[in-house]
């Protein structure tokens, strides 16, 4: 809070920092600085909680002095839509006390914690226990290409999802449930998802046509990031499909 005369009236200004955690600071103008307070608010604090804070911190330093006249500015929009105030008399000192107030080592306010906060703080330790579990259960194909708990999803389909699980139609798989012949169709090896994307001359054609020219110089994860190589993956699994069905029926 600053406080100058502009007029004939004392301008009341309202200033708060963030830097780690929410502060509020609150010093006073007339030409020349009367005074000051730093405020420093518990973690829990929102910008929201925290620009309330020092507005009433601001309104309670002019009631108990007296003020005729105060007008209130902000310099976000959580609280009061108002323009920051750049230019105006005490900004830069008030910064200044702001950034003192990250130094104190009490905590002035403590105010409860919101909803928003508790359920970003739920939000976090899930994703955090989910890494955890993520590291440590069997099934490493998967975390092959994904070692990180990520929320943006692959948008994959029954084709792609082959791919990333192998699982499904791919022989290896296949032979540890029905003791079929794990080895591929061209003859030269075992069938897992690496030998399809990566090696296979069966699929040499969809390969030219949709991977890059250096695709054996990039990581699965990679590939499957790209949309082309994804409508070759796709061509490639449904191709397959349609083999074994074809063996199925003759």
């Amino acid at each position: 809070m600053e406080v100058h005369e502009a007029k004939g009236r004392r301008l009341l200004h309202v200033h708060r920092w963030l830097e780690n955690e929410w502060k509020a600071i609150v010093s006073v103008f007339n030409n020349t600085e009367q005074h000051h307070e730093t405020r420093r608010l518990s973690e829990e604090a929102s910008v929201f909680m925290a620009e309330l804070k020092t507005i009433e911190t601001a309104i309670v330093y002019a009631t108990s002095n007296h003020f005729s006249y105060a007008k209130i500015i902000n310099d976000t929009r959580s609280v009061l839509q108002t323009k920051a105030y750049v230019g105006v008399a005490g900004n830069e000192l008030a910064d200044s006390y702001a950034k003192q107030a990250i130094l104190k080592e009490n905590i002035d306010f403590h105010l409860n914690s919101t909803f928003k906060s508790n359920k970003k703080a739920g939000h976090n330790a899930n994703k955090i226990a989910w890494q955890q579990q993520w590291t440590s259960v069997k099934g490493r194909a998967v975390h092959m290409l994904c070692p990180k708990v990520n929320l943006n999803g692959l948008h994959g389909n029954y084709f792609i999802n082959q791919i990333i699980t192998g699982h499904g139609t791919i022989a290896i798989y296949q032979h540890k449930f029905f003791s079929s012949s794990p080895a591929c169709n061209c003859g030269k090896e075992v069938e897992d998802r690496d030998h399809i994307i990566f090696k296979c001359d069966l699929w040499m054609e969809i390969r030219g046509k949709y991977f890059p020219n250096n695709f054996k110089d990039q990581y699965l994860f990679q590939l499957l990031t790209n949309k082309h190589v994804r409508i070759g993956i796709e061509q490639i699994m449904k191709k397959k499909l349609e083999n074994i069905l074809e063996t199925m029926d003759s």
